[in-house]
């Protein structure tokens, strides 16, 4: 992913509206580029800021660690839909091989 298709995924991903795909290419990118990853930061600090400011939160928050947190909750949202995916994947082999031994004993039994 180029910094320009990064930069322009910010808000969708600050409103946690990217696919898996879409996702995991966009946080590759942050991780490895300062300058987008520092436009990210910007960008939240202002959306949760104001938010914040629309809910007359009070007290004090770290706007920092709450991106970085966002961060490691979609990576580890992203591990488990890509572990369910595996799973499903082995179950529906599985399957696929049960009903393939079926149809050979029930078929060979007849010849």
């Amino acid at each position: 992913m180029r910094c320009r298709q990064a930069q322009s995924l910010v808000g969708a991903f600050i409103k946690d509206e990217l696919d898996d795909e879409q996702l995991k290419e966009f946080l590759d990118h942050i991780e490895n580029c300062a300058d987008c990853y520092e436009e990210l930061e910007v960008s939240y600090m202002v959306t949760e800021g104001l938010a914040a400011l629309d809910h007359d939160v009070t007290g004090t928050f770290d706007l920092k660690k709450s991106l970085q947190n966002v961060i490691r909750s979609r990576r580890k949202r992203l591990a488990l839909g890509r572990r369910r995916k595996l799973r499903l994947r082995i179950i529906a082999a599985l399957f696929v091989i049960f009903m393939i031994v079926l149809l050979i004993f029930y078929f060979g039994g007849l010849i």
